[in-house]
C-alpha cells in the first residue's frame, strides 16, 4: 500500500492515495517493518498522508498527521526518517504559509541532515528555509532556494523540481524580479 500511495498522490489521484496510505498504516507493525527499509513506512505513509490531507482540504489535520510522523520517527529513532518527516512538515507549513514554522522545521532537518549526511533531505531543507526566509531578508531567501535546487538536481532527483521552482518563482515575483520569475516558471514547464 504504501508503494502506491507516493505515486497516487503525485499523479493527483489524492483519493486514492489517501486510501492506500491509510491502509498501509492499518497493516503497519513498526516491530517489524521499521528495520527493514532505509526509510520506515509507517513515517512515510503519515508524512504522505499529511500532504494528501492538505490537497483534499484538511489543513488542520495535514498538520497534525506530518506531527505524528515526526513524532513515530523519534520514537524509532530513525535519523533519515525524521528527516523525511521534518521536511515534510516544513512543506505542510508552505502549505499554509507559516513562514516561520516552515523555516524552522528546514532548519531542524537541515542540521540533521548535515550531522548524518542525507544529501537529499538537505536540499530540500535549504529550499524551505529559503521560502520562509524571503519575506524578511529578499536575497538571502532567493540564495537558499536556488542553492538547494541546484543540491537536489545535483542528487539526480526530479519529483519535486518543478514545485521548487514555483517557490523560486514565487520569491521573484516577491521581490518584483518578473523576468526571474517568469523564466522559474518556463524551467517548471519544461
Amino acid at each position: 500500500h504504501f508503494a502506491l500511495g507516493p505515486p497516487l498522490f503525485f499523479l493527483g489521484m489524492f483519493a486514492a492515495a489517501q486510501e492506500h496510505l491509510e491502509r498501509g498504516l492499518t497493516l503497519y507493525d513498526p516491530q517489524k517493518h521499521s528495520s527493514r527499509a532505509v526509510q520506515d513506512a509507517g513515517v512515510a505513509s503519515l508524512a504522505y498522508g499529511a500532504w494528501t490531507l492538505w490537497f483534499r482540504g484538511y489543513p488542520d489535520q495535514a498538520l497534525e498527521r506530518s506531527h505524528k510522523a515526526i513524532l513515530l520517527a523519534q520514537e524509532l529513532d530513525h535519523p533519515y526518517s525524521l528527516a523525511f518527516a521534518l521536511n515534510f512538515a516544513a512543506i505542510v507549513h508552505q502549505f499554509r504559509r507559516e513562514r516561520q514554522a516552515a523555516q524552522e522545521q528546514a532548519e531542524t532537518a537541515i542540521a540533521l541532515s548535515t550531522e548524518q549526511g542525507f544529501t537529499l533531505w538537505l536540499a530540500q531543507g535549504t529550499v524551505t528555509q529559503g521560502w520562509g526566509l524571503v519575506e524578511r531578508e529578499q536575497e538571502v531567501g532567493i540564495a537558499r532556494i536556488r542553492q538547494g535546487l541546484a543540491a537536489w538536481r545535483a542528487t539526480g532527483a526530479e519529483v519535486g523540481q518543478p514545485y521548487y521552482l514555483a517557490l523560486l518563482a514565487e520569491a521573484y515575483g516577491n521581490t518584483g524580479q518578473v523576468e526571474a520569475g517568469l523564466s522559474a516558471l518556463a524551467d517548471a514547464l519544461v
